[in-house]
This record gives structure tokens, C-alpha cells and sequence, in this order.
């Protein structure tokens, strides 16, 4: 489910069994049908109406997408479950910030570390993925930044605010 942000207001988008032609808006079926893909352009339908839709630009850091529907632009802010996760437990401030370590958001199992030592690495890129309570979460960078030592290891435990690798 993602959050999704224009200037009309809120949304909650979803999809019913990976069936992306047919969105759910606020868990309700929409009636859209969307068919297309990035770099071709996207042609959306609904009662008889035909929309046209290009990505124009994609901004991962503010998590912002600037799209054209029949030639208006329209700037769209979306969050997946992940960014409203770090939202809802306080970590969206870090943003613009100088950071220095990444400490563990929840106690968990470390199923993968995604990085090494020395590694560039850009906001909102996987680091780690920590298992909590059997399902897979997906540490992201909070900021770009190079990786100067990993603390976590695969198949280690660990607790709440547990250092799991520290930034130069």
C-alpha cells in the first residue's frame, strides 16, 4: 500500500493480488484500468474516459514523482510501507541531516546485509534486511553516504537501537 500525495488530497493506493492494471484507492476497487509502462507512457481508463500519463521526473530522495496526465503536470509525493513505517516511529526528521550511524528501528533477526565496508551508497537504498516478528523489513539509507563499518552480520539477533553500522 502506498500513500500517495497531489494537491487534491491524500490517497491510499493499493493493489488486489499484484494485479496492476486494476488499483485499489483506499481499499475500495477504483474502477481504473492502467496498462503501459515507464518509458512508453501509461494509458489509464474509467468509464468510457482515456487518460494519458508520462513519468517526467523522479526525485527517490524526496520521494516525489513529477507526471503529465493529458498534458497537465501534476507532482505527486508517494511513501511505501516502509517510509510510513520510519514516519510513524519518529525517523523522517533525519532527512538533511548529518548522520553518522544506523541503529536497528525494532529488535530483529538480520536476514542479509546488502553493503560492505567502503560502499557509496544513496538515500533510500537497501542496507540491510531485518526480520521482525516474520516479516521482512527493509532498512534503507536515511541519507547518501559512504559506508565505513559494518556492525550487523547475517543470521545475528539484535535489539532496539542497536548500532548496525556506522557512516564516514
Amino acid at each position: 500500500m502506498y500513500k500517495v500525495s497531489t494537491e487534491n488530497g491524500e490517497y491510499n493506493i493499493g493493489f488486489s493480488n499484484y494485479d496492476t492494471r486494476h488499483p485499489l484507492i483506499n481499499s475500495v476497487f477504483s474502477g481504473y484500468s492502467v496498462t503501459g509502462n515507464p518509458m512508453a507512457g501509461y494509458v489509464i481508463e474509467k468509464d468510457g474516459h482515456v487518460f494519458h500519463a508520462d513519468l517526467l521526473k523522479v526525485d527517490y530522495k524526496s520521494r516525489t514523482l513529477l507526471i503529465k496526465v493529458n498534458g497537465r503536470r501534476i507532482q505527486v509525493k508517494a511513501q511505501d510501507r516502509f517510509d510510513q513505517l520510519l514516519s510513524k516511529l519518529g525517523m523522517t526528521e533525519l532527512v538533511g541531516k548529518k548522520i553518522n550511524q544506523l541503529k536497528s528501528p525494532m529488535p530483529g533477526l538480520i536476514l542479509e546485509v546488502l553493503v560492505k565496508d567502503g560502499q557509496q551508497v544513496k538515500a533510500g537504498e537497501p542496507v540491510i534486511i531485518l526480520e521482525a516478528m516474520k516479516m521482512e523489513n527493509i532498512i534503507k539509507a536515511p541519507i547518501d553516504v559512504t559506508i565505513k563499518n559494518i556492525k550487523a552480520s547475517k543470521g545475528r539477533a539484535v535489539e532496539k537501537n542497536e548500532l548496525l553500522m556506522e557512516f564516514e
